[in-house]
């Protein structure tokens, strides 16, 4: 009967101790739920030391009972049937034997009461106040990588843009020198780059001097697609259906 009201005192206890406040946020519920656990397993580890040691206090009981019942032996036993010498070159040294053997003590609920003195609203704020400058570290970070990327996307529309224009100005020379083939591939590369009524203008006024009237004719077509009022576009239509 006193180990059942043992038992059911050690559930009553657990359960008020372990019962948490309603106050607490996730991470001091994690830090209160911590500081249960040790206290019940301290608990519990208790109760289990204490059975052993009852345990091993009735076996040396029962184990003196059973050697005084029995008495001294007087038969040869295995030992009496080995030779001296070789018994005392093999014997080990004998062990002195305590009169009681001590119990084992165990930490007590009471050894535990550091966790009592740690500030836990203090360790909150601080792990909260970690968070907040982890997320605004992070948003710092995120703002300037997309300032980045927005600089990083307009210095390649600007090279793309400077590449059209440069690759249309070759062109023109080549036109005026009297270089068709390579003026018409030099327009061609710069219509890659930026498509514009003026290039594709300029490359229909090659293809009419080498007479490949369709690809004239496309160009003007795709000037006129990009900007209606392209005046040379329609004039040079003009002269690739006459």
């Amino acid at each position: 009967h006193t180990r059942i009201h043992r038992l059911l005192l050690h559930s009553l206890l657990c359960s008020l101790i372990t019962r948490p406040p309603y106050h607490l946020t996730t991470t001091g519920m994690s830090m209160y739920n911590a500081q249960a656990q040790v206290r019940q397993n301290a608990s519990e580890l208790q109760d289990y030391m204490s059975d052993l040691n009852d345990w091993a206090s009735k076996i040396e009981q029962k184990d003196r009972s059973l050697t005084a019942a029995e008495g001294p032996t007087t038969g040869h036993g295995f030992v009496d049937m080995i030779p001296m010498d070789e018994l005392e070159n093999h014997s080990p040294e004998p062990k002195p034997r305590t009169s009681k053997q001590q119990p084992i003590k165990p930490k007590t609920y009471m050894e535990y009461r550091q966790w009592d003195t740690v500030d836990v609203d203090g360790m909150l704020k601080e792990m909260e106040d970690d968070e907040r400058r982890e997320e605004e570290t992070k948003a710092r970070q995120r703002v300037a990588n997309e300032r980045k990327q927005r600089f990083e996307a307009a210095e390649r529309e600007k090279f793309r843009l400077q590449t059209a224009l440069d690759l249309k100005e070759k062109g023109t020379v080549a036109l005026k020198d009297g270089r068709l083939d390579e003026a018409l591939q030099l327009y061609t590369h710069s219509l890659e780059q930026n498509a514009t009524a003026a290039v594709h203008c300029n490359r229909a006024h090659v293809a009419l001097q080498l007479s490949k009237w369709e690809e004239a004719n496309d160009d003007c077509t795709k000037a006129l697609a990009l900007d209606s009022k392209y005046v040379k576009a329609y004039y040079r239509r003009g002269l690739v259906l006459s």
